[in-house]
């Protein structure tokens, strides 16, 4: 009786073990601190437009592409960030209701470091405020010298990504090597890093990001 124990406790222990070795996919990302999170995904948004922003939701993928005014995006928790050519937008602050925000860490661009297991804060993240941006095709020939951006919301954090020389022609780009967290929309987190600003053709106006969801 005590042998066919002893058996039956064995198999217990081999079946466990079986099952917490399968459940773990071998593309899991290891923390340092030994802990397993997804696999980390790319994506590519077309940016090209000044009058539109696209809304990205880290569970759901792109939400939509609207003109500003035609999606109430300040009310809503349906989308966590947002690109408009190069700015981009938190579900936070002067952009809306949700507890969005970033954070941009010491960290490279590669999202393999173990970059959150520190996360940082609740009073880190920056959340969005007003930024000066053209919302329409600038005018180069213009000779009255008047500024021709306007005021929308958006993330100077995430702004950092990458710098836009204007002066210069063509103008210069030049891209951070920096990865970012996110907080969404209902406070979960996400990894971010921006990767290139034009597609497989070249052609600019298109952001890259890798991501890593969730980090929670």
């Amino acid at each position: 009786m005590k042998r066919n124990k002893y058996v039956f406790g064995t198999i217990i222990m081999v079946v466990l073990v079986t099952l917490n070795i399968t459940s773990c996919s071998k593309d899991d990302i290891k923390g340092e601190n030994g802990s397993s999170f997804p696999p980390k995904k790319t994506i590519v948004i077309e940016t090209k437009s000044y009058e539109t922003w696209t809304y990205f939701s880290f569970e759901k993928g792109v939400i939509g592409t609207y003109k500003e005014g035609e999606f109430n995006y300040k009310n809503n928790t349906t989308w966590d960030i947002a690109f408009h050519r190069w700015d981009i937008r938190t579900n936070s602050g002067e952009s809306g209701i949700g507890k969005g925000g970033a954070f941009l860490t010491n960290y490279g661009g590669d999202l393999k470091v173990d970059m959150w297991s520190t996360m940082p804060s609740k009073g880190e993240f920056i959340t969005d405020a007003s930024i000066k941006t053209y919302m329409a095709i600038p005018n180069m020939n213009s000779e009255d010298g008047a500024d021709q951006r306007v005021i929308v919301p958006a993330n100077t954090i995430l702004a950092k990504w990458l710098t836009v020389v204007m002066t210069s022609i063509p103008p210069k780009y030049a891209l951070l090597n920096k990865a970012f967290v996110v907080r969404t929309a209902n406070g979960k987190h996400a990894a971010i890093s921006f990767t290139n600003y034009m597609n497989d053709k070249a052609v600019k106006g298109y952001v890259n990001f890798d991501y890593i969801y969730p980090l929670d």
